[in-house]
């Protein structure tokens, strides 16, 4: 069955060449969509109120506000982000939270995130226009209730919590930011570059796909499949965020997306070759689907793009939906057989 399965899957490597970097969706008119413009409410500068001087009594009178004000967010940022303890802690934590202002660092990191973030307007209305876009491909969609800018010492990108999206400002404050080159033992140079202000909405949208609209891929996922499951995402990507250039939406420099689409036929009839599609061994396929600076044993002097399962999967979706434009997006929400999408 191996061997039929093989035969049925080569003639594709001539059939996805020619969709990538569009959708076989035309431009669709979202301003009538029942969606309230997005607010992201400004904890950064709440925070940031934190004198260095802070003595117990000011911290407390701001921790308990901000517990009432910010609810199961402020609940995640202290004990899950910050992680100094409970938020039912009321002596501990606040003399922990002034203990945060007066780091050396503290001052400097809010004044950069202010500089770099005067106003979220912009990014206020790209968002409103994504969420428009998902409600109108998926009317039953959940759209958070609340979206949170914070920063917390570079400790988590974009949360999604129950009833909310945060944003962590301090990781996106540009690639030549002064803070980024001392923390490449957990962001390396091929991640950082990314902390940009124009990754924000696509990283935004990214994780609220994966969050609440996709979930987890099956235990027992495929190589196949698993391009399925991240293809559908990357599709998603592409109706929400229709002006967005493709390399911000799966993180590529301009220069791996050149490379991943100029070899993705090769890349396609190696997959095939490496009997890789229908591999089920998490240590030998996560690797195409992780983050990395290249993909090991492909192209020369390491100038292979990395994520090759995630685009392949992409530019897989994308075909399927061109060639059956009558499949609606909820009909494609629900396929995770990726053999059926062959």
């Amino acid at each position: 069955m191996q061997s039929y399965r093989n035969f049925l899957i080569v003639p594709i490597v001539f059939l996805i060449v020619s969709c990538t970097q569009t959708t076989s969706r035309m431009p669709v008119d979202v301003s009538q969509v029942a969606l309230d413009d997005i607010h992201i409410e400004r904890f950064d500068r709440a925070f940031g109120s934190l004198a260095a001087d802070s003595l117990t009594d000011p911290a407390t009178v701001l921790h308990q506000q901000w517990k009432t004000t910010y609810g199961r967010f402020y609940k995640d940022f202290i004990e899950r982000m910050l992680r100094i303890g409970s938020i039912d802690d009321d002596r501990a934590t606040p003399l922990l939270l002034a203990g945060i202002a007066g780091k050396p660092d503290f001052d400097s990191l809010k004044r950069s995130v202010e500089e770099v973030f005067p106003d979220l307007a912009d990014q206020e209305a790209q968002l409103t226009d994504a969420f428009r876009h998902i409600r109108y491909y998926l009317p039953e969609a959940p759209v958070p209730s609340r979206f949170v800018a914070f920063f917390s010492g570079f400790a988590v990108q974009i949360p999604v919590g129950e009833d909310y999206i945060g944003i962590g400002l301090d990781l996106f404050l540009g690639a030549d930011s002064k803070f980024y080159p001392g923390l490449t033992g957990t962001f390396p140079r091929y991640i950082s570059r990314r902390f940009t202000p124009d990754h924000l909405v696509p990283r935004v949208m990214e994780s609220y796909i994966y969050e609440e609209i996709l979930g987890e891929p099956g235990q027992n996922a495929t190589f196949l499949d698993q391009m399925l499951y991240h293809g559908k995402a990357m599709y998603l990507m592409d109706l929400a965020l229709p002006l967005v250039a493709d390399s911000l939406k799966i993180g590529y420099t301009d220069k791996q997306l050149a490379w991943a689409t100029h070899f993705q036929d090769q890349v396609w009839e190696w997959m095939v070759s490496g009997e890789l599609l229908y591999q089920t061994d998490h240590s030998k396929i996560n690797r195409y689907f992780s983050e990395a600076p290249f993909t090991t044993g492909l192209g020369e002097k390491n100038e292979s793009a990395p994520k090759l399962g995630i685009f392949m999967g992409w530019q897989l979706v994308r075909r399927y939906m061109e060639r059956f434009p009558e499949t609606s997006i909820p009909q494609l929400m629900e396929m995770t057989d990726g053999y059926q999408i062959l």
